[in-house]
């Protein structure tokens, strides 16, 4: 989409050469074109610019700044943490072979009383990780949604953002990673991707807090999980609403529907005698599964079940797994999704370069790979490591003024060893 912009004389104006691609609703053909006039408001400018401030996203935002460039991070909601928070699943899940910037995230939260076990405070990952981005300098944008990119040739030159309170903006970058989940960024750019088709999708949730001050909580649902963080609430993931994610009047009745489920399961409780109160859900509500951008190598599922080492491994995970099914169903026997343990895996830095793009990484469950081995590092302390080394790659290449494909994978591992992730198996399971 190409686009004459209206800016002020302040600033520089765009040459020619380069394009305007909006993001475009699923149901608008790609690279359809039209005329529109835009001002610009303001305007930013760092090295690496990251788009989602979600797991991935801030942990590469806080690993590129650890390397000394100047980073802006854009989130549009007005606090970080993406699932953790803004949708509710305060649970980390897949733990054991992370390390880096995950664990030193976990020692904030246990300094702040916000951890117990693997369930977390939501307010809690917000300060954490706001905390942890001021620290290192990184400059946050919140209230702040990425419409589009300027772009010349196979290479970004900048996002475009619209902030409510100051309008249009436009921030600059040398490298840019797109952390937004659905890789928003990377569509908007032309990079390929991959969608699986609608009744394959896995359901959308959202989670719910309860005051509940019985005991343990049983499931009321046969998927899902339920938690606690202190003796006063529980923590619910019990809803499923099946639907196209990326659609906006689909993801729009999902909202809806996922509240009266809500209210629904809380009466049914409350009919079998349990003393509870819904105390709040989810701003928004969780997705699991949507675009998957096709990068230089795509992570399979015989990757994953066969435990494959890669030589430029960048983060390891050993999560099953875990495809949920479409169907509903309150029969604790019933099966309704596929969780299937695997060894410990790796995943290659080749799942973080889009195709077609020079200066873009990809961070999170939007990275190369098929549904079965997303199904499995889409986790949030697997994010947390992939954004890491997004971060560190995206700071590199800006350091060395070289394209992310140009960046030696060793370079990138011996960052991420520096900071305690960890890269290779135990011992006792390189035996096996």
């Amino acid at each position: 989409m190409k686009l004459q912009l209206l800016l002020p004389l302040f600033i520089a104006i765009i040459a020619l050469s380069q394009q305007i691609n909006l993001l475009s609703p699923s149901f608008m053909k790609p690279l359809s074109e039209f005329n529109a006039s835009l001002k610009i408001s303001f305007r930013e400018k760092a090295d690496v610019v990251v788009i989602g401030g979600g797991p991935a996203g801030s942990c590469a935002a806080i690993a590129a700044a650890l390397e000394g460039v100047k980073v802006i991070l854009i989130e549009r909601f007005d606090f970080l943490g993406g699932a953790g928070t803004a949708m509710g699943v305060s649970l980390f899940m897949g733990q054991e072979v992370v390390g880096g910037l995950y664990d030193k995230i976990r020692e904030r939260l246990k300094e702040l009383g916000g951890i117990k076990g693997n369930a977390y405070d939501p307010d809690a990952m917000k300060a954490v990780l706001y905390d942890m981005c001021r620290e290192q300098g990184v400059r946050i944008l919140f209230d702040s949604l990425a419409m589009g990119v300027v772009k010349e040739s196979t290479s970004l030159k900048a996002i475009l953002i619209h902030n409510p309170y100051f309008g249009l903006g436009m921030v600059e970058g040398k490298i840019f990673i797109d952390a937004t989940g659905n890789g928003d960024v990377a569509v908007a750019a032309g990079a390929p991707y991959e969608i699986s088709p609608d009744e394959r999708i896995m359901p959308l949730t959202l989670c719910y807090v309860l005051w509940w001050q019985n005991g343990w909580p049983p499931l009321w649902r046969n998927y899902g999980a339920v938690w606690r963080m202190d003796p006063y609430r529980v923590f619910a993931n019990q809803t499923r609403i099946p639907t196209n994610p990326i659609d906006p009047f689909k993801l729009t009745e999902a909202e809806g529907e996922g509240r009266r489920e809500t209210l629904e399961q809380v009466e049914e409780l409350l009919g079998k005698g349990y003393n509870v109160r819904l105390i709040s859900s989810g701003p928004h509500i969780g997705i699991r599964e949507s675009r998957r951008i096709i990068g230089d190598y795509v992570l399979t599922g015989e990757d994953v079940l066969s435990g494959k080492m890669f030589d430029d491994r960048i983060a390891l995970c050993n999560y099953p797994i875990d495809i949920h099914y479409q169907q509903k169903s309150k029969d604790l026997q019933a099966v309704t999704g596929r969780f299937e343990k695997v060894p410990i895996y790796s995943i290659p830095y080749r799942c973080l370069l889009p195709k077609k793009i020079n200066n873009l990484l990809v961070a999170g469950r939007c990275i190369s790979a098929t549904q079965e081995a997303m199904a499995s590092f889409r986790i949030q302390p697997t994010s947390m490591a992939i954004g890491t080394a997004a971060g560190i790659a995206g700071a590199l290449s800006a350091k060395l003024n070289i394209s992310p494909r140009q960046v030696d994978a060793r370079s990138i591992q011996a960052e991420l060893r520096k900071l305690g992730q960890i890269l290779d198996k135990p011992r006792e399971e390189q035996k096996n």
